[in-house]
C-alpha cells in the first residue's frame, strides 16, 4: 500500500529508519552475547611441584577452578606436571601464569602413550581422589607478582 502523494517522502524515511533501528538491535544483541569471551584478566607468572609419596607425578595434569567462578567466568589455569615434579601455569598462552585470586584445585594423573607424551592412556593412577575440585582438598591463591605454589604433596 503506497502513502498519499504528498507524505512519500516521511514514510520512505521512517520505513528506512525502522530498518535501521533493527540493525542496530541486532548488532547489538549479537556483540553483547559473544564480547565476554574476548576478555582476559590479568595473569600474574606461577609455578609449583606436585609429588606423590615424595615422587614426581610426572605428566600429572594440575587445574584451577576459581573460588568465586562469578569473577572468573570459564577461567581454568593449568599446568602438566615435569620429570622434577614441577608445573608453570598457563592461562590463555603456554605458561603464561594465572589471574589472582582463590583457586580449588584438582590433580589428575594418567600415564602418556609412548608414542605421544600429550595423549593420555589408562585409568588416573590418583583413582580420581583429586579429580573433584570440591572434594579435593587442594587449594591455592595466586597473588600479583610471582608465584611460587606450596608443593602438593599427596
Amino acid at each position: 500500500m503506497a502513502p498519499p502523494q504528498g507524505q512519500f517522502m516521511s514514510w520512505l524515511v521512517l520505513r528506512h529508519r525502522g530498518g535501521i533501528m533493527w540493525g542496530v538491535a541486532a548488532l547489538a544483541l549479537l556483540t553483547s552475547s559473544c564480547g565476554t569471551d574476548d576478555v582476559r584478566l590479568p595473569v600474574f607468572p606461577a609455578q609449583g611441584k606436585a609429588l606423590y609419596q615424595g615422587q614426581p607425578m610426572v605428566h600429572a595434569l594440575v587445574v584451577l577452578h576459581p573460588l568465586n567462578e562469578a569473577e572468573m567466568p570459564g577461567v581454568r589455569p593449568s599446568g602438566r606436571v615435569a620429570a622434577d615434579g614441577s608445573f608453570v601455569l598457563s592461562t590463555y598462552t603456554e605458561n603464561d601464569g594465572a589471574p589472582a585470586g582463590e583457586y580449588l584445585v584438582t590433580i589428575e594423573w594418567y600415564p602418556p602413550r609412548p608414542e605421544d607424551e600429550e595423549a593420555d592412556v589408562g585409568p588416573d593412577r590418583l583413582e580420581g581422589r583429586y579429580s573433584n575440585p570440591k572434594t579435593s582438598g587442594l587449594r591455592c591463591t595466586i597473588k600479583e607478582g610471582t608465584n611460587e605454589i606450596p608443593p602438593f604433596e599427596l
